[in-house]
């Protein structure tokens, strides 16, 4: 991650770039398997609330999406095109 100071020394940004894999279980009955996988890259706020390093972080998420598969049976089908493409998630 890269970090940037700003104003003054308790506030900075943060940002930086990963790759993540998230995936799960449907409910069919059937050992269904999804797989997503995709670029993350964060912009978080952070304020030092303490000198022994605590932090308060907040900030938004944009992923993504590389590809999509289902495993359906022990078969892999590629679902990219059934998934939004670009995500975002807002966390605290």
């Amino acid at each position: 991650f890269i970090n940037i100071p700003v104003h003054n020394s308790k506030f900075s940004l943060q940002t930086g770039a990963y790759y993540a894999i998230l995936s799960g279980y449907t409910d069919t009955g059937e050992e269904d398997l999804f797989r997503l996988r995709y670029i993350q890259i964060p912009l978080m706020g952070r304020y030092k609330i303490a000198d022994f390093g605590a932090y308060l972080t907040g900030g938004l998420y944009t992923g993504i999406l590389l590809s999509a598969t289902e495993r359906v049976n022990g078969i892999n089908n590629d679902v990219t095109k059934d998934f939004k493409k670009i995500d975002w998630l807002a966390t605290v």
